[in-house]
């Protein structure tokens, strides 16, 4: 669950960057859109969305698995 977080802090710094909100690249332009579907859909916000889905589905099955041992002992 850890590294959840610290891959969907960087990806969201990332879109961050991407959007223009913060200005940390170097002599590389953080700007440029490699990737971009629908609009709006970019590489790191594609990253961002599966590091926050894998976190949700760790939290849920942590969660159901410690309902069912409570519901066995």
């Amino acid at each position: 669950m850890p590294l959840n977080v610290v891959g969907a802090a960087v990806a969201a710094l990332q879109v961050a960057e991407q959007r223009g909100s913060i200005a940390a690249c170097g002599d590389a332009s953080c700007a440029v859109l490699y990737s971009l579907h629908y609009g709006y859909i970019s590489v790191p916000v594609m990253a961002l969305t599966a590091f926050v889905m894998m976190g949700l589905l760790l939290w849920e099955h942590n969660t159901s698995t410690t309902r069912s041992w409570k519901a066995r002992a």
